[in-house]
């Protein structure tokens, strides 16, 4: 009797342990790069849409089963300065954009503005050109 009862209690604690959501099994077919899922329609998408409005910052809103949410708040970094797509495809690093405008500065003829104050207005966050 007793194995009986044990017997019974371990399979519905088994049974307790399943998940009571659907779990998502990935399909077996293999996509080659560059390829997407038929779920994924972006015909009716524009390039670039958002880009400005996430270049201000923006804010996630996570919600959790309990409730509870959990909001992040992202900021520009001070002194960024984002480039278009079609001079980024020239660079491809941070390191090539210096070193290309470290030689356009040697043939610039004027003054440029002093260091000490570049360095002021982007700590200030002024820096917005």
């Amino acid at each position: 009797m007793r194995d009986r009862q044990r017997a019974q209690k371990d399979a519905s604690m088994k049974r307790a342990k399943q998940p009571s959501v659907p779990v998502f099994e990935a399909e077996s077919e293999e996509l080659d790069a560059g390829q997407m899922r038929p779920e994924y329609d972006f015909r009716g998408g524009v390039r670039g849409k958002h880009y400005k409005d996430l270049s201000k910052g923006y804010t996630t809103v996570v919600h959790h089963k309990d409730g509870s949410k959990t909001v992040t708040h992202y900021r520009p970094i001070p002194g960024m300065i984002p480039l278009a797509p079609d001079v980024r495809a020239y660079f491809p690093d941070a390191d090539a954009v210096n070193a290309a405008l470290r030689g356009l500065i040697t043939l610039i003829p004027a003054k440029p503005r002093t260091a000490q104050k570049a360095q002021r207005q982007i700590k200030e966050g002024k820096d917005h050109a």
